[in-house]
């Protein structure tokens, strides 16, 4: 479950909604009774249908149906329908097509790797980065979980990642090892990851106290020749393979030996399209 605060909801609200709708108002509809249907034209995972519903109840509207995040629809599956006066549906209506569409299009872009993997019998699974659009972290991993992927990073405060940006700090290899060593004391419950990117740095990294490596940016033949040989001496480690993977080449990755693969291309792509009729 994921804590979708009201303040989140209702930042949204004020944005699209701030000072009224000149439109409904200068009609004078608004009073009307109305009803919505919210139809799937695409098949995919539909998400954010909750906070959606609770959108048009914040504005006064109710909601008799709705089919959870997470759910695997076809063209034309209702996915919502709701009640209320038309100011309240028309004031709802393109605030909640967009945080549907948006998401429910990242859901399904992982649900589409996430696929790919299961069908390919790879042992991997899919890792969403922190590279998103600022101020979407809590509706975008909810999306990518309900598409079946995992978060890699929620953020900075929970995983112990050295980038090479980190390394430059210290004098040499045994310094890094050093602090590597530190880490560990000090970060007791986490596992150690660093980067690597380029295979001349592997045998340096591999001395460190480390519980796993990220590859950035190695082709598949080059994973699936690194991973299998760092197996037979340290099978223990966590292999991550990450950079410039999509869902046009995960197929040639999802046998490589990685036991995550790190993307963030379920965040760009087409929005999930919905078709909406609002009638008395």
């Amino acid at each position: 479950m994921f804590f979708v605060s009201d303040q989140i909801l209702d930042s949204l609200i004020q944005e699209d909604f701030p000072l009224g709708d000149l439109t409904v108002d200068t009609l004078g509809i608004g009073k009307q009774s109305a009803v919505m249907t919210c139809k799937s034209r695409n098949h995919g995972i539909i998400c954010c249908t909750e906070e959606a519903s609770r959108i048009i109840n914040r504005l006064g509207g109710q909601v008799s149906f709705f089919l959870p995040s997470g759910t695997l629809v076809e063209p034309g599956t209702v996915i919502l329908e709701t009640s209320g006066s038309a100011a309240t549906l028309h004031a709802a209506w393109k605030m909640i097509a967009n945080l549907i569409e948006y998401y429910s299009g990242v859901a399904s872009r992982t649900h589409q790797m996430v696929k790919i993997l299961q069908e390919m019998n790879s042992q991997s699974v899919i890792g969403a980065t922190r590279k998103i659009i600022p101020g979407t972290k809590t509706l975008v991993c909810k999306a990518v979980v309900s598409g079946g992927g995992t978060i890699h990073r929620t953020g900075l405060s929970e995983t112990f990642l050295l980038f090479k940006q980190h390394s430059v700090f210290f004098k040499d290899s045994a310094a890094i090892a050093n602090a590597l060593c530190e880490a560990r004391k000090k970060a007791v419950e986490k596992k150690i990851i660093v980067e690597i990117n380029n295979e001349e740095d592997l045998s340096t990294y591999l001395s460190y106290p480390v519980d796993g490596l990220q590859f950035d940016k190695f082709t598949p033949s080059e994973l699936t020749r690194i991973i299998a040989n760092i197996r037979t001496t340290r099978p223990e480690l966590i292999m991550i393979a990450a950079g410039g993977i999509t869902v046009n080449n995960i197929r040639e990755y999802a046998l490589c030996g990685a036991n995550l693969i790190v993307t963030s291309s379920m965040y760009h792509g087409p929005t999930f399209d919905l078709g909406i009729s609002i009638h008395p």
